[in-house]
């Protein structure tokens, strides 16, 4: 990466899903931002299982989903550790980073709606998962 390249980076993305490669990805992302000075932001979408499915979804190709009380807690809980454990490559790295996580939608729509509404320069991402994007 030549010196004019890494002077465009200033807001970098790193949508996760707690996988190993998602991880690694962020463990990059968080030395190439103390590297670069690049502001971070770490962003989640929550899936579900569903019966019958190969692998958990997200909940935009759905007509309706019921979700019990305890199952949405559940949802919650899974996301907020999935953060935190993508927060601590991060922290280990002394780099600060913004975090959000979503309820709906497509994974591959909100990546990239998120890149765009919020002029990030870089995406980083794993490049296999747990879910339906692929790399």
């Amino acid at each position: 990466m030549s010196e004019a390249e890494i002077d465009l980076i200033g807001r970098v993305l790193v949508p996760t899903d707690g996988s190993e490669p998602s991880l690694k990805a962020a463990r990059y992302a968080a030395w190439l931002a103390k590297r670069v000075g690049a502001r971070v932001k770490v962003i989640h979408v929550m899936q579900v299982s569903v019966p019958g499915a190969k692998r958990p979804i997200g909940l935009d190709g759905l007509e309706s989903v019921t979700i019990q009380v305890d199952d949405e807690e559940r949802i919650k809980e899974k996301a907020m550790d999935v953060m935190n454990r993508t927060r601590r490559c991060f922290v280990e790295e002394g780099v600060p980073c913004e975090t959000e996580f979503f309820t709906f939608g497509s994974v591959a729509e909100i990546i990239v709606e998120t890149a765009r509404d919020e002029g990030f320069d870089l995406i980083v991402m794993g490049n296999r998962g747990l879910g339906g994007v692929r790399g």
